[in-house]
């Protein structure tokens, strides 16, 4: 799902540390890339005993580092199933870390190959109790929020770098005024709603299935206190993996029957909470939509593929919200997916095959 970048290898420095950690002989395979700039994972495999290890070398990333470090240990005492931390060496710009290695099968490794419902339906109620679990733990420090102006602020990322630098298309004045009211709009909504600790990235990459029924939870360093219904909307609205509507239906009223408070489910029907997801969905999307834009100027090409996807379920969101109506047809206009298109086939020649532009091509006519 993710390529692999064969060249990519920690320093002689962290490899030295890491062989006096283990205490041995070691080698080490870089696992497939991911968003973060800054940061590169690697197997660790003892010679002998052939155990395995996550290695993570980072630079210029220290206090998000610092923070999973932490949050790690926090949450494994509190029963979400986190690395443990084995070793660590820190200084003022870099960071390295060995901790346990969860494997090589993510959620959206078992989705992409698996179709049998039963075990979806297992799992995926096991992410909802996960989602509960993040809602109800006890942090012992303060906890960033989610703010309306962050929200602002991310929801932007769609037009400075999907349709400013990626597309170079400057939207009119009235397109860019409904958008500001559109984005005003879905920040105030957010505001009212339940409130709780969340995630923040609760995707199908960022959850790996362990033996004995068991799920390793991943990239959770940017937890923050916002929306209960974020992680639900980040698990069913999936950029890397589309849901069918009707299971994401069944797992949405899953979640308010089995998990909402009763406070919460005499203040929020069934019926707002829907809407509450769609909300967020949007919101999350164009967030999104902007970062794998930016992400592409970073020579991470491989994500601008997952955009017509998050068009399609962006669309599928504000068809159900009559103010937000509109939207789609501001970033996904005709002119806007030819260019996407023309983007595509003009920068990504040597990120992707022929066919898999085809592919991409027809998804864009298609969404």
């Amino acid at each position: 799902m993710f390529p692999t970048n064969i060249n990519q290898k920690p320093t002689q420095d962290c490899i030295r540390w890491a062989q006096n950690c283990i205490g041995s002989k070691i080698n080490c395979e870089p696992l497939p890339e991911h968003a973060h700039q800054d940061k590169h994972m690697y197997t660790l495999t003892e010679q002998y005993s052939q155990a395995q290890f996550l290695l993570v070398e980072s630079y210029h990333d220290v206090p998000s580092m610092l923070k999973f470090i932490t949050l790690a240990k926090i949450l494994r005492h509190n029963s979400v199933h986190t690395p443990e931390i084995f070793h660590q060496e820190i200084t003022t710009h870099r960071c390295w870390v060995i901790m346990s290695h969860f494997g090589h099968e993510t959620l959206l490794d078992w989705l992409v190959k698996s179709n049998n419902p039963i075990q979806k339906k297992e799992i995926f109620e096991h992410c909802l109790r996960e989602i509960k679990n993040f809602q109800v733990q006890k942090i012992p420090y303060a906890i960033g929020s989610y703010s309306s102006d962050d929200m602002m602020k991310d929801m932007s990322l769609s037009e400075s770098y999907f349709c400013e630098k990626l597309l170079n298309q400057t939207l009119s004045d009235s397109e860019k005024s409904y958008l500001a009211h559109a984005k005003t709009t879905i920040a105030e909504t957010c505001s009212k709603m339940p409130q709780g600790i969340m995630h923040f990235d609760f995707h199908s990459a960022n959850i790996m299935l362990l033996p004995k029924r068991t799920l390793g939870i991943l990239d959770f360093q940017d937890l923050k206190f916002g929306p209960i219904i974020y992680d639900l909307v980040s698990l069913l609205t999936d950029h890397y993996y589309l849901h069918q509507p009707h299971e994401i239906n069944y797992y949405i009223k899953y979640y308010h029957r089995n998990h909402l408070t009763n406070f919460q489910k005499q203040n929020h029907k069934l019926s707002d909470f829907i809407k509450q997801f769609n909300i967020v969905t949007v919101q999350r999307h164009l967030k999104n939509i902007g970062i794998f834009s930016r992400l592409f100027t970073r020579e991470k090409r491989h994500y601008l593929k997952h955009i017509p996807r998050m068009m399609h379920q962006l669309k599928q969101s504000c068809n159900e919200i009559e103010e937000l109506k509109s939207l789609p047809d501001i970033l996904w206009s005709t002119k806007i997916k030819q260019c996407f298109a023309n983007t595509i086939d003009n920068h990504c020649r040597s990120s992707f095959s022929t066919q898999q532009i085809d592919s991409l091509a027809a998804e864009v006519n298609q969404n």
